[in-house]
This record gives C-alpha cells, structure tokens and sequence, in this order.
C-alpha cells in the first residue's frame, strides 16, 4: 500500500539533485581539461623563454613570458567568477593569439609557423564545429592579410613562398579532419539522444510543468477506462489550451511561452480536485483525466478554471484559455479526439470558450447561467 501523498508522476528530490550534480562535473570536467592544457602551455612557455633569455633574445623572452603570467591570471579569473564556460573559448583565444605573435616574430629560427598545426584540434575540440569553424577560418585570413600587407611591420621576407604554401596547406588538411572528427563525434551524441528518448518514454514527469507525461497519462487513461466499462462510474476528459498561442510565440519566444504554460498549470491545479490528474497532453495543451466527474461538473469546473486565468494578470496581459470536455463512453480513442474536437471549437473566434459534449453526443458551449445557477449550489 502507497502512504506517500506525493503525485504518481513525482520526482524524489535525490534524483534532482543528482541530475543536477552530473550537470555542474560536466562544468568542474571541461574547466579542468581546459586547465591542464592551459598548465602544459604555460610551462612550455615558461621554458621556452628560459632558452630566449639564454639566447640573448629579451623582447621575444619577455613576450613569451608575458602569455605565461596573463594566462594563469586569466584563468585564475574564470575559476574566481564562476562562469567556468568561459575557459575553452578563453583557451582558444589564447592559442590564437600565441600562433600569430609567432608567425609575426618567426620564433626560434623562423619555425613560429609551425605552431598553427595544432590550433585546429584546440579550437574544434572545445568549441565545436560551429564556433571551432569560426575561429579556424579567422586564424587563417588573419594570417594571410598580415602576409600579405606587410601590416604592422611584418616582413614578407621573413618565410619563403614554398614554406608557407606548406603551412598553409597542411593547416588546411588538419582543420579539415579536425572538422570530420568534430562531427562524427555529434553524430555519435546524436545517435545517443535516441536512447534518452527512449528513456523518457519509460519516465512520468513533464520536465516543464511538473505534470505527468503523455506516456503516464496514455497508461492511467487505459486503466481508468476498465474501471469505467466495469462500474459504469462517470468519467470525463478537459483538454486545455493557452489561446493565440502562435502569436506569444512569435511575438515573445518559446521560452516565456513555456512560462505562461507553467503559470496556466500552477492555477489548474490549484483548481482541479485531488482525485483529477492534469498531464500535459501536448506541447500546448494540457489534459485532465477526471474520474467520479460527470459532464456538468466538468463544465461548472472548466468554468472556473477558465474565470480564474482570464483574472489573472500576467507579464503580456490577459491571458485566455480555451477548454474543451468530453465524458467518456465505451470507445476511448474516439473519446480522446473527440476531447481535442472540442477543444479545437472552442478555440475558434480567439477562443476563451467552454465547449462540451458525450461522446455520442453533439458539442455545445456551456450556458452562462447554468453555471451562474451550479456556482450559487
């Protein structure tokens, strides 16, 4: 026997927060890759400008120093900030910066060049073939305007043609792999998405509203529906949509769309008796199974529901919803599209209506005084 008088769909809080521990050592994991190729770098940093100081090469010593100290201040930032996302795009930005100050001094003995073959990975890998692209491309047209203008004091005779033909070249072949790995790799996460969608269909909650899934509900219909044909007991169906949803969405985006959903949802089950069970049916429409329930109740409680939001003030205005009730009879499926039959003409003429119907029977719209008259009972 359950004694819990947590919802079916409920998610234990343990579960949450693990979910939520793996979302932050995915963050904590990619800062600290970040960090170790950031350690390797400015330790070969560091000992290539011992090799300058030996050489007696002070400005190019300095400046390798420099990359040094500014890139464990920086990171340093980050860590302090806590905007740890910060670190691969701040790595790449750090590899860029370092290949063109040596391809512009030349390094040790003209082979700063050569450095350019390993930013592709860098940046593919942590930024993604978006972003990773972006960077590339730049790195390279960069490169080839200084070449080619001679711009802040650059000396074109510092590489020959044949040498950076062969840079070039090969940076080309590498990025061109880097982008291969880059995407068979997302194809491969892809591939993965798969078995989360498999999972979720196995999975109660609606991660949005807190309302039971469609997959939940689907089940509890079924099984609600053998009690019915057994008992005969009444029991109704009220699909609820958000109207002009199209034009919040256009106008607004989906996210705030969501969150006026997410309002809808809290006043529907503020409303809804504790035997109801609201899931969300659709991306935009909400579903409540009630059971003991017959037509007129439904409709005396949709009317509430439906008064209760038109009150409500919300961020764009009024916001309006659109109901449509069906009581159940022998035939589930056709009870269910009949539920969205429903819904669809009340939805019509900018909604904000009440249409019900039995399964077998013809829709209507729910008298305002009847449910003047079931308000004063």
């Amino acid at each position: 026997m359950m004694n819990s008088q947590e919802s079916l769909w409920y998610v234990p809080d343990a579960v949450l927060e693990r979910l939520s521990a793996k979302q932050r050592d995915n963050s904590w994991a990619e800062f600290l890759l970040c960090g170790l190729y950031c350690l390797v770098a400015v330790t070969a940093l560091l000992i290539f400008s011992i090799a300058a100081f030996m050489r007696s090469e002070n400005a190019y010593a300095m400046t390798i120093l420099g990359f040094a100290l500014a890139t464990g201040i920086i990171y340093g930032a980050i860590w302090f900030s806590g905007e740890l996302h910060l670190a691969r795009h701040f790595v790449v930005a750090l590899m860029g910066a370092l290949c063109l100050f040596l391809f512009y001094s030349g390094g040790t003995e003209n082979t700063g060049p050569l450095y350019y073959f390993v930013f592709p990975v860098v940046a593919v890998f942590l930024q993604g073939i978006r972003l990773g692209s972006i960077s590339v491309l730049s790195l390279l047209l960069i490169s080839l305007v200084i070449q080619d203008t001679g711009a802040f004091g650059f000396s074109n005779e510092r590489y020959s043609f044949v040498f950076m033909s062969r840079i070039y070249s090969v940076y080309i072949i590498i990025s061109v792999l880097s982008f291969l790995f880059a995407w068979f790799r997302e194809k491969a996460e892809r591939e993965l998405l798969v078995s989360d969608e498999d999972i979720e269909q196995i999975i109660h909650v609606d991660l949005l509203t807190g309302l039971c899934n469609r997959n939940f509900m689907e089940r509890l219909l079924r099984l609600e529906h053998n009690r019915f044909k057994r008992y005969q007991s009444p029991f109704c169906l009220m699909a609820i949509q958000m109207d002009n949803t199209e034009r919040i969405h256009q106008r607004y985006g989906t996210e705030y769309s969501n969150k006026l959903i997410d309002q809808i949802t809290e006043i529907l089950m503020g409303t809804l008796r504790n035997v109801d069970i609201p899931a969300r049916w659709e991306r935009d429409v909400l579903l409540a199974m009630m059971p003991q329930c017959n037509l007129v109740e439904a409709g005396l409680m949709a009317e509430r529901i439906r008064e209760e939001i038109r009150r409500q003030t919300f961020m764009v205005g009024s916001i309006t919803v659109s109901i449509g009730i069906i009581e159940i009879s022998d035939d589930l499926e056709e009870a269910i599209a009949s539920a969205e039959e429903n819904l669809r003409s009340a939805a019509r003429d900018n909604g904000n209506h009440v249409v019900s119907s039995k399964t077998d029977g013809a829709a209507s719209t729910m008298d305002k005084t009847l449910f003047d008259k079931l308000q004063e009972h």
